[in-house]
């Protein structure tokens, strides 16, 4: 009799899930309707029900935004909860990853177009910016670890830091891009403008391959494949584990 009941509850239990979901979809549909009807040629990538009654979180490319199908508004900002928990940073973040995972491939096709710097077992490819305060913090944090291998692409953000290109172009036009690369991270030239060179063209690429794939702030990483938004040491250190330098071995006695 306890095993049937178990059984029971069990299947009543996955039959409200199933009900609820379908009653989920069905809602968001609905409210895509309404809004496409309401605001025509604004393309609508993704509906979700959010916490606040009535109003629905609108995806549309890289915008974000909050429809109320009762009165057809739409308000644009941020919702946080009443734990201080930015709701829509969160969706922000799930929608870089996403796009960034899928464009995986095109960085892992270029990493000969990459910096490479040393030849641990974890590979990292990297997204960053040579003035970007968080892209210099996880240059020095990578410089503790010898079982990494680095692919870095330049991706200075001009309207942050204007002095970065030249000092990505410095990079990559320089015969040691690696030793280059410590010069302008560490800061020798922040005070004054890096030597001119000819980097074959390399910039553009990097423009090109860092653009592509839709990540719009630095550090980016992908650690073993999985994606890292940010100077997000845990979780790197989630992924690849706390990294310990190998003691000797004890003397034979």
């Amino acid at each position: 009799m306890k095993k049937t009941l178990t059984v029971f509850l069990l299947l009543f239990s996955m039959v409200n899930s199933w009900a609820a979901e379908e009653k989920a979809v069905s809602i968001e549909a609905s409210v895509k309707a309404e809004f496409e009807t309401t605001f025509p040629g604004m393309p609508v990538d993704s509906v979700a029900i959010t916490p606040v009654s009535g109003i629905y979180e609108i995806v549309s490319g890289d915008k974000i935004f909050y429809f109320a199908p009762a009165s057809g508004h739409v308000i644009t900002g941020a919702i946080w909860s009443k734990e201080g928990e930015n709701l829509t940073a969160k969706t922000v973040e799930r929608l870089t990853t996403a796009k960034a995972q899928a464009n995986y491939a095109l960085l892992s096709a270029a990493l000969d177009k990459a910096v490479k710097v040393g030849n641990g077992k974890n590979v990292v490819i990297e997204l960053t910016d040579p003035d970007c305060p968080y892209c210099r913090k996880m240059h020095e944090y990578w410089k503790t670890r010898s079982d990494i291998t680095r692919y870095i692409f330049l991706m200075p953000i001009p309207e942050l830091h204007p002095d970065a290109e030249a000092k990505s172009r410095y990079i990559l036009a320089s015969v040691d891009r690696e030793k280059a690369l410590e010069e302008v991270f560490s800061g020798k030239f922040d005070s004054a403008a890096p030597p001119e060179g000819d980097d074959k063209g390399m910039f553009p690429i990097h423009e090109e391959i860092t653009g592509r794939t839709g990540i719009k702030g630095t550090p980016a990483f992908f650690v073993n494949d999985r994606f890292v938004h940010g100077a997000d040491i845990p979780a790197i250190e989630e992924i690849i584990g706390v990294y310990r330098k190998e003691e000797p071995a004890p003397a034979l006695k």
